[in-house]
């Protein structure tokens, strides 16, 4: 356990950002970071430096709409967890596939072996594990801190230690002091670019006995894959405010909007608030959203990495195809206009 990576409570070094290795992904965008495709690489047994080609969802969405960031990358096969996302993205988007195979975390191993975890667990006593709503690259979170602080100790009353992952983002923006002060422990998963980022997480994930955070997002279905009890702390009023000043991210932060499905949503967060909540009627709104019984075997995933291939080299080969007509007409054209 003296190896950092193991030490999820060193955040300085765990969120340093200029010693990690770019993810070895063909076309490589924002989707893939969080070691992603080292994750499936070795779950699959294809050489590390083999290129995915394939564009992947970054982590959930709940929209029954295709993002732009997709939209940049309309030429290639896409990713995602769940049924929901593959259906949206099959009726909206103009590709050659759509592939869904669950909640990420399902193709990580820990970093640490059943031994470690039980000596962890042991060591911790019972513990809660909390993932605060978290900002991004382009945006602050704001709401009530020490109001969510009050309510996680009173919640921690029955445990021996409550630890709080923060994204790398609040670390650096000195969010972990508030926690700290409060007599939590601070862990993370480490920075965006960490390839041992997903390892990490699930090592966290395994360690916790219970498992809550005030807003819904990837780490939900990760905690159920893992067979960990997730609760939805209520929380009003978290806000995400432009991280900069430039046209572009405050454009992107005044174009929320009602979703069609926003009763359903509703509903969902409801139900994860209840301690005695029927599982009969959670369990299917969680796999349609966190594409739970999406998870692939070695051998299903390898087929769509190798479908994603071929979809991908025909599509190159009618893109060659129509740049040569291109060129021909057009000198076809200059020729005629010489005339």
């Amino acid at each position: 356990m003296g190896n950092r990576e193991f030490d999820f409570s060193d955040l300085d070094s765990l969120i340093q950002e200029d010693k990690f290795e770019t993810s070895n992904i063909f076309n490589r965008n924002y989707t893939l970071e969080y070691g992603l495709g080292g994750c499936l690489l070795d779950y699959i047994g294809f050489e590390k430096n083999y290129k995915i080609k394939a564009f992947f969802e970054h982590g959930i969405s709940f929209s029954d709409d295709v993002k732009d960031s997709m939209r940049v990358h309309e030429s290639l096969p896409s990713i995602m967890s769940s049924n929901f996302r593959q259906n949206v993205i099959l009726s909206q988007k103009n590709n050659n596939g759509a592939y869904a195979i669950g909640p990420y975390i399902a193709y990580a191993k820990s970093l640490l072996t059943d031994e470690e975890i039980q000596n962890e667990k042991k060591r911790l006593g019972k513990n809660l594990l909390i993932f605060p709503a978290h900002s991004t690259q382009l945006s602050q979170v704001e709401f009530d801190f020490n109001g969510f602080c009050k309510n996680i100790s009173d919640i921690g009353k029955d445990f021996d230690t409550i630890r709080v992952c923060l994204y790398w983002k609040d670390i650096k923006n000195g969010f972990n002091e508030i926690y700290e002060d409060y007599g939590f422990d601070v862990v993370t998963a480490g920075h965006i670019n960490d390839q041992l980022f997903l390892h990490r997480l699930r090592s966290l994930i395994e360690i916790a006995d219970v498992t809550m955070s005030n807003q819904i997002g990837s780490h939900v279905g990760f905690c159920f894959h893992l067979n960990k009890p997730h609760y939805l702390i209520k929380t009003e009023n978290i806000v995400y405010k432009p991280s900069n000043s430039s046209n572009v991210t405050k454009i992107r932060f005044g174009q929320e909007k009602k979703l069609s499905n926003q009763d359903e949503l509703d509903y969902m967060k409801f139900l994860l608030t209840q301690h005695n909540a029927d599982y009969d009627k959670l369990m299917p709104l969680l796999d349609k959203y966190f594409g739970l019984t999406n998870v692939k075997s070695k051998e299903e995933l390898q087929d769509i990495f190798r479908e994603c291939e071929k979809n991908y080299s025909n599509l190159k080969f009618y893109f060659g195809f129509f740049k040569l007509a291109k060129k021909y007409f057009s000198s076809l054209f200059g020729y005629f206009s010489n005339k």
